[in-house]
């Protein structure tokens, strides 16, 4: 979007009536008036904005300017751990950004598809893997004009083996009780330790 203004004057009298013309217009949005506006340019080129004006006595005067509108392509850049545990919870997010201008749509893809659990969609989503192996993320991002980049990254993902600690509360002397506690061992929530089948020795 450019900001036009219009700076025309008159000498020896005021301007009553302006025109406004753009050329090509296939692609172009504005709101221009006595004292300007804006152009929307929704694609790339040259253009030409010409601008007539005329006095209270009849004269007329015109002028014109070129505008070249360009486009970078947009950034594609995924943002996630590159390990993580079997049934852990991950949120992958899309940092990308476009250089000058907005990003219009964002594509994900996770291959294989068996073994996540939800889905990929938006600038930001979480799901967690059943299976272990190596997964890959695609991110597919596009800007207003069309342009296009694909950032891709892979999360590995680890077996859920539970880690195992203990503590004791008690006096270490012979014929002394002391009490066993691995309250504090841990696993993640969706693979729990199962304590009916943990052993000590």
């Amino acid at each position: 979007t450019v900001d036009v203004i219009n700076k025309s004057y008159d000498r020896d009298g005021e301007i009553v009536w302006v025109d406004w013309r753009i050329s090509p217009r296939d692609g172009v949005e504005d709101d221009l008036g006595f004292d300007g506006g804006t152009i929307t340019f929704n694609e790339t080129g040259t253009y030409t904005v010409r601008l007539e004006v005329e006095d209270d006595r009849g004269d007329y005067d015109s002028t014109s300017d070129t505008i070249e509108v360009t486009n970078d392509p947009p950034e594609a850049i995924i943002s996630c751990p590159d390990e993580v545990l079997q049934g852990e919870d991950v949120t992958i997010r899309s940092r990308s950004y476009d250089p000058d201008g907005e990003i219009a749509s964002i594509e994900w893809e996770i291959t294989p598809k068996e073994g996540v659990m939800g889905e990929l969609e938006g600038e930001e989503s979480e799901v967690w893997f059943d299976k272990v192996g190596e997964y890959k993320i695609t991110l597919t991002v596009e800007d207003m004009f069309g342009l296009t980049d694909t950032a891709e990254k892979s999360i590995t993902v680890k077996p859920a083996i539970p880690v195992a600690y203990f503590d004791y509360a008690g006096t270490l002397k012979e014929n002394r009780k002391i009490i066993l506690d691995a309250s504090e061992s841990k696993s993640t929530e969706r693979y729990p330790i199962v304590w009916e089948d943990t052993q000590w020795e």
